[in-house]
């Protein structure tokens, strides 16, 4: 059983290198200070993170919340980490929201945006085990040169 944190009328949790977030309604700038607060224990833990985003009960990303991500993509230490935000359940609305959030984050920070979207819960926790999977790739590549 997972402990379930409130932040506004958002939950989430935390299960080893996963950060599950259900966001509800309107991402405010306070509500995604929390979010990267957890996603960067999750990081500073474990140096690999993977965000998982419900977005059925979601319906905006304030431009405050954008910045803000673009600002933690810029400066932050795990910016450069094995990290992956993948949104599901996304309606149209939705989609061109967090579009914005990402060529926003990657024009702001010069880096590439971890936000990915998939169909559901089940293709986003498949996507996120793809990863690790590169990523341990990618780890051992780099311990063998």
């Amino acid at each position: 059983m997972h402990l379930w944190l409130q932040s506004g009328p958002h939950s989430y949790y935390t299960d080893g290198d996963l950060v599950f977030w259900r966001m509800v309604d309107v991402m405010e700038e306070v509500h995604i200070v929390s979010l990267l607060a957890a996603v960067e224990g999750v990081l500073a833990r474990f140096r690999q993170g993977g965000l998982l985003v419900d977005c059925s009960q979601a319906h905006n990303i304030r431009a405050e919340a954008r910045r803000r991500y673009a600002d933690w993509l810029k400066h932050s230490p795990y910016s450069d980490s094995h990290r992956a935000s993948i949104f599901f359940a996304v309606d149209g609305e939705m989609r061109a929201f967090l579009t914005l959030a990402q060529r926003g984050a990657q024009l702001a920070s010069g880096k590439r945006s971890a936000i990915e979207i998939v169909r559901d819960e089940a293709a986003a926790r498949e996507r996120v085990d793809e990863l690790r999977s590169e990523w341990a790739a990618s780890d051992n590549a780099q311990a063998e040169s």
